[in-house]
């Protein structure tokens, strides 16, 4: 059963894995914004910050993402650090 998580309230890079895992399980940007309080720039921005250090890709121009290579060894290692805090 997967654990379903709200933006609202997280913060810097959190903010980000969020972004990216969403993508990574096939949701859309559109409904990415809707589960980030219709903050569509915020999302924007991380979504930007994701592809420049090659964490992200898109799939043909189209809304279909995936996740690099790098960008899951820096999810794991983010969320090892959270919960080795």
């Amino acid at each position: 059963m997967a654990l379903a998580v709200k933006s609202a309230g997280l913060g810097g890079l959190k903010k980000a894995m969020y972004v990216m895992k969403c993508l990574d399980r096939g949701q859309t940007i559109k409904q990415i914004v809707e589960g980030s309080d219709g903050d569509g720039e915020l999302v924007d921005v991380w979504i930007s910050f994701l592809m420049q250090y090659d964490w992200i890709e898109q799939k043909n121009e189209s809304d279909e993402w995936s996740v690099t290579s790098k960008g899951r060894e820096w999810y794991e290692k983010f969320t090892r650090t959270l919960i080795d805090g």
